[in-house]
């Protein structure tokens, strides 16, 4: 008994020096994926089309670098498909619900949340806190092997591209490798997530492409399953709109946004979904400098936000994100009223704050500052770059 108990000991102190040894080499990692970012920055605007035409550039048609970006294909989409097999074995009628039903307190919203504010954190280097809530978003990982929602791999896919778009690949890079590693821990070397994971971290430069090529396998698989009006399938079709407009393909995002907008006005009319896709339609034109698309758009979703449908906090949420979007359709007008909406909703997160608002406090944040500046023309008038 002694031996078996020194046994689980070791292994314990194993697996938190494992831990440990991330969490420490997180501010190098960090540092340096930021300042590789940084130099980029100066030298090419990311604005700057002929760098767009490059990011859209479909990167299949690129040459692979080592150790070649076909194999990280194949076992990501390997991992996608083993996974939905597995899970998708259980009783279907639940996963509408759970799609539907998030508690606060679910392992899978908590890691979202997470893994949705780390990465700005991390680009305004606050690195003691991105560090703290880093050590959390680890200690979830566990939990999430033992999940067997099919929407996780789509919470993996949104975080991914939630920290593409902040430019931190270095950190991305730093989480995968421990998913991965974790799970081979645990003894699931064949574990879905870890194959996932695995050739989401080593794809190098050629993840952003892949994680659309993962999306787009989930789709036509939960399609084929569930059904293309499912919310698992509904789930799975905004993370391919998310891992589009990562790219910078917001012509491509819009045509996806704008056809599940469709389907959920049939399934769903004048509920938060449909808001939410009426929502992102209105961010892809906004990016597009579409800005009399954008105003029409506008109008829809105020109209939308009077329906009886909405309450609580959901309601609260809602006339947030409404007021960053027409704050910014404002800005690219030349507007100052703009200036005066996002003070007015950062005094009322101040006022009602709660731990889930965290990550719009910290956009909304970003967005008054950045209008700020392009509105006393000390900046270029382009796009807020909003974080779907």
């Amino acid at each position: 008994m002694a031996l078996a108990a020194r046994m689980v000991h070791t292994k314990t102190q194993r697996q938190k020096s494992s831990k440990t040894q991330y969490i420490t080499a997180l501010n190098k990692s960090v540092r340096q994926g930021l300042a590789s970012a940084q130099t980029a920055q100066t030298t090419v605007s990311p604005y700057d089309a002929a760098s767009r035409q490059r990011e859209l550039a479909p990167a299949l048609q690129r040459p692979p670098s080592p150790p070649g970006h076909y194999g990280a294909i194949e076992v990501s989409v390997y991992g996608v498909r083993n996974f939905y097999a597995g899970v998708l074995q259980d009783d279907l009628k639940q996963y509408e619900f759970q799609v539907r039903a998030q508690t606060k307190e679910w392992n899978i919203r908590q890691f979202y949340s997470l893994g949705s504010i780390i990465p700005i954190l991390a680009k305004q280097s606050r690195w003691k806190e991105v560090q703290k809530m880093y050590g959390d978003m680890l200690d979830f990982v566990v939990p999430m092997l033992h999940e067997r929602n099919p929407i996780l791999v789509v919470c993996l896919l949104q975080i991914c591209c939630r920290f593409l778009r902040e430019g931190q690949q270095a950190v991305l890079q730093s989480f995968l490798t421990f998913v991965a590693k974790m799970a081979a821990a645990k003894g699931l070397d064949a574990h879905p997530l870890r194959l996932v994971s695995s050739g989401w971290a080593g794809s190098g430069d050629h993840v952003k492409t892949l994680l659309t090529v993962s999306a787009r396998e989930a789709v036509d698989i939960l399609t084929e399953r569930l059904g293309p009006d499912h919310a698992q399938t509904l789930s799975a079709k905004r993370a391919v709109y998310t891992s589009l407009s990562t790219i910078g393909d917001h012509a491509g995002a819009l045509d996806v946004v704008r056809r599940l907008s469709e389907q959920e006005e049939k399934l769903y009319p004048g509920t938060y979904m449909r808001f939410d896709a009426e929502l992102r339609i209105a961010y892809e034109q906004l990016h597009l400098q579409d800005v009399e698309a954008a105003a029409e758009s506008v109008e829809n979703i105020e109209t939308l936000l009077t329906s009886d449908k909405f309450g609580g906090y959901e309601l609260k949420a809602s006339k947030r994100q409404f007021a960053a979007v027409k704050a910014e359709l404002l800005r690219q007008q030349g507007d100052p009223m703009s200036l005066v909406l996002l003070e007015d909703a950062l005094k009322d997160i101040q006022a009602t704050y709660e731990k889930a608002d965290r990550w719009t406090y910290l956009v909304t944040e970003r967005h008054l500052a950045y209008a700020r500046l392009s509105l006393n023309g000390e900046t270029p008038l382009e796009p807020f770059r909003f974080c779907p």
